[in-house]
């Protein structure tokens, strides 16, 4: 059954005169002549939709001067699994699966637009990197991803941040979870698993390898400049040259410094931040052999 939100009195008031042109709207002659509503079929795991999804309605002139949210002038109709819609677009949804369908009309002007809302059970849930996957160092970390595809359809949804991560021999890697971040401790296989709402289980083999670290190289050239009206922050990244294989990002397995905080910070990340005008240098240190890089010299103007 479609339902039928009410009208905000005072914006339809204010389109009909836009329509007569009683109302300057654009250039000349221009007139609301297209509707979009967003967001613009979207698909959703089972377990994942929030409990309430703001739709909005965007009104444009014929010469695309200018575009109005036009919400809660519309009439709103929706399907199941939506069970209510407010007068602004805000919907309710069910916790089952199934397609809406929004449709915002505007009668005054004669033009309407739909999408569609879908929840869905996914067919697949793809962990990445994939198999086969590379064989890395021990002591470092790295950042793992659960994405959910649905059946009959190319819409995909990154679930990374909403599963429950494990890893099958911890003594091997272990995994952050939620989140995905896997740390490896020792040599071996183990499997990485991504247990996600109303969905399959994800999973990909992670191979650990003991190689002896030679040496740190941080990617940037020196000098590197930050403006703290400008660009007050920038990413630092650091590669490892170990025996076998040759190298590796180690951006998440240093200790990262600056040696002079009053000028800018670095955290875990290598994200640099501005504090004050002046020079420091940045370094990469393994915390494991104690191994450091080059620095980098960071200078801060206004």
């Amino acid at each position: 059954m479609m339902k039928i939100a009410k009208y905000s009195i005072v914006l339809i008031v204010l389109l009909s005169a836009a329509a007569a042109g009683f109302v300057s709207c654009g250039g000349s002659g221009s007139y609301l002549n297209q509707i979009a509503v967003t967001p613009a079929n979207t698909t959703v795991a089972l377990g994942t939709q929030p409990s309430q999804q703001q739709f909005t309605a965007s009104e444009s002139l014929s010469d695309n001067s200018m575009t109005i949210n036009a919400s809660d002038v519309v009439t709103w109709a929706y399907s199941l699994p939506i069970t209510s819609m407010d007068a602004t677009g805000l919907a309710t949804l069910a916790s089952s699966v199934g397609t809406a369908t929004i449709t915002a009309t505007d009668t005054i002007n004669h033009i309407s637009n739909s999408t569609t809302y879908t929840i869905a059970i996914p067919a697949t849930i793809s962990v990445t990197p994939a198999n086969p996957f590379m064989a890395v160092v021990v002591y470092t970390t790295y950042q793992f991803a659960a994405t959910a595809t649905f059946p009959g359809t190319t819409s995909t949804q990154d679930l990374t941040a909403l599963c429950t991560w494990s890893s099958s021999i911890p003594a091997v890697a272990s995994v952050t979870s939620p989140g995905g971040l896997v740390a490896t401790l020792s040599p071996g296989t183990t499997n990485i698993m991504a247990t996600c709402p109303s969905s399959p289980l994800g999973t990909t083999q992670l191979t650990v390898t003991l190689t002896a670290l030679q040496s740190l190289a941080i990617d940037q050239s020196s000098p590197q400049t930050l403006s703290l009206s400008v660009t007050p922050t920038m990413s630092f990244t650091v590669t490892g040259t170990d025996a076998a294989p040759p190298t590796h990002n180690y951006t998440l397995s240093v200790t990262w410094s600056s040696s002079n905080t009053a000028a800018a910070t670095i955290d875990n990340t290598g994200k640099a931040t501005a504090v004050a005008v002046g020079t420091t240098v940045i370094t990469a240190t393994d915390p494991i052999t104690g191994i450091a890089s080059l620095g980098v010299t960071l200078n801060v103007t206004l």
